[in-house]
C-alpha cells in the first residue's frame, strides 16, 4: 500500500473483538502517515489470540515546488501576452487545464503550476499573477489647414489631449509643422507604459512651377511659361490678360504669375515697362520711333531720348541748318530694343547759339529734331 508524503491512509480490520494494532490501537480502524508495517490480532471472549494480519505501507517523496519564469514583465498591456514556464519536471498542470511546460497569458490573474510524479504524488503549486494594464484611447489628429497643399506652404497637425505624444518625426509635442509629403502618425502613452493604437493623417505637397521670366520685344511681353499665365500691372490683376504674351500699353511694373494644374504658381521678377513720351515717326521698316529733346530750348538737364521698338543700327548727330555736323553725340553702333537717354548739355556748349537740328540715322533713315541752343 503506496501513499504520498504528507498523505494519510485508514487501515481497517476485518470486524471481530479485542482489536490490537501494532502501534497500539484496539479501534477497527486506524489512521497513519507514516512507512512501515501494520498489525491488527482478535481476541476472544475466552482470552485466545488471532494469528496477526499485517500491511506494508509505503510513503512516497512529493516532487520538488516548481517555479515559474516569464519571457518578460508580469505586468502588461491589454491586447499583448506574457509566455509562463514551468521549471522542468513531469506531469505539468497548470490552473488554466494546460498540461504542457509553457502556457501564454493575456488576462490578468494568479497562475499556477504543479508537478506530478511517476508516483502519483502532485508536487505543492507554485503561482505567479499577471497584472493586466488599459491602453490609452486612440488620438485624434486636427489640421489647421488643407493637407494637400504647395511646395513651400506648411500645416499644423495638432493630437488631441493626452500625455505621453510621439510623433513618427520622433516628435513629443502635442502640434507639429509639416513641409512634406508623407503619412504622419502619433500615440499617446500612459503612466503604466502603454501605448495607444496610432491616429495618422497623409500629407500631399504638390510642387511649383518653375519662376517664369519675360522678354520684351517692343511693347510685346512673352512669359517663358507656355500655359497658367495672368498678367500684373504694378502688382494689380490685368483682366483677361491670360496669354503667353501681353501687350503693354503703359508704362509700370510688369510681372506674370504662373500656377499649375495643382494650383500652385510662382511669380517672375518684375519688368519695368517705359513709354516714351515724345513724338513718333513710323520707320520705312513699318516699326514706331518715339524721339524726344527735353527741355528745349537746351539748358543743363536737357536729353535726348528714343525708344526703339526693335534692334536697330543708330547714329546721332548735331547738324546746323545748313547741314554742317556739329557734334557726333553717338557713333555708329548696334542698340537693342529699349529706351536711351544722352545728356547733351556739355556738347551743345561747344556751339554757338542758334537753331539746329537733333539727327538720329536709324538702319540708314534720318529723321529729326528741332533743338534750340541759347545765345
Amino acid at each position: 500500500l503506496a501513499i504520498c508524503n504528507g498523505a494519510t491512509v485508514v487501515l481497517t480490520s476485518s470486524p471481530g473483538t479485542g482489536f490490537l494494532w501494532s502501534t497500539g490501537a484496539t479501534t477497527q480502524s486506524i489512521t497513519v502517515s507514516a512507512a512501515g508495517t501494520y498489525s491488527v490480532t482478535h481476541t476472544s471472549s475466552s482470552g485466545c489470540t488471532s494469528a496477526p494480519a499485517s500491511v506494508q505501507v509505503t510513503v512516497n517523496a512529493l516532487p520538488a515546488t516548481p517555479t515559474i519564469t516569464s519571457n518578460g514583465p508580469l505586468t502588461i498591456c491589454s491586447g499583448a501576452t506574457v509566455v509562463l514556464t514551468s521549471s522542468s519536471g513531469s506531469g505539468y498542470l497548470w490552473n488554466t487545464g494546460a498540461t504542457t511546460q509553457s502556457i501564454t497569458v493575456n488576462t490578468a490573474g494568479n497562475y499556477s503550476v504543479t508537478h506530478t510524479s511517476s508516483s502519483g504524488c502532485t508536487s505543492a503549486p507554485a503561482v505567479v499573477q499577471v497584472t493586466v494594464n488599459a491602453i490609452p484611447p486612440t488620438p485624434v489628429i486636427t489640421s489647421g489647414g488643407p493637407l494637400t497643399f504647395c511646395n513651400g506652404e506648411s500645416v499644423l497637425l495638432t493630437s488631441s489631449a493626452g500625455v505621453g505624444y510621439l510623433w513618427s518625426t520622433g516628435a513629443t509635442t502635442q502640434s507639429i509643422t509639416i513641409t512634406a509629403s508623407g503619412n504622419y502618425s502619433v500615440t499617446h502613452s500612459n503612466s503604466q507604459g502603454c501605448v495607444s493604437a496610432a491616429a495618422s493623417k497623409q500629407i500631399i505637397v504638390n510642387a511649383t512651377p518653375a519662376v517664369p521670366t519675360i522678354s520684351q520685344n517692343g511693347n510685346e511681353l512673352l512669359s517663358s511659361a507656355s500655359s497658367g499665365n495672368q498678367w500684373y500691372l504694378n502688382g494689380n490683376v490685368i483682366n483677361a490678360a491670360t496669354s503667353q504674351n501681353y501687350t503693354a500699353g503703359v508704362s509700370g511694373s510688369y510681372t506674370v504669375r504662373v500656377t499649375n494644374s495643382s494650383g500652385c504658381s510662382s511669380v517672375s521678377t518684375p519688368l519695368q515697362v517705359t513709354f516714351l513720351v515724345g513724338r513718333s515717326t513710323m520707320l520705312r521698316t513699318g516699326e514706331e520711333f518715339i524721339h524726344n529733346v527735353s527741355p528745349n530750348p537746351v539748358a543743363s538737364s536737357s536729353v535726348v531720348s528714343y525708344q526703339l521698338k526693335t534692334a536697330a543700327d543708330v547714329n546721332i548727330q548735331v547738324v546746323s541748318s545748313s547741314g554742317r555736323v556739329m557734334v557726333q553725340l553717338l557713333p555708329t553702333q548696334r542698340q537693342a530694343l529699349g529706351y536711351y537717354t544722352i545728356n547733351i548739355s556739355n556738347a551743345i556748349k561747344k556751339i554757338t547759339g542758334g537753331i539746329y537740328f537733333i539727327v538720329f540715322n536709324i538702319n540708314g533713315e534720318k529723321i529729326t529734331d528741332p533743338v534750340m541752343v541759347p545765345r
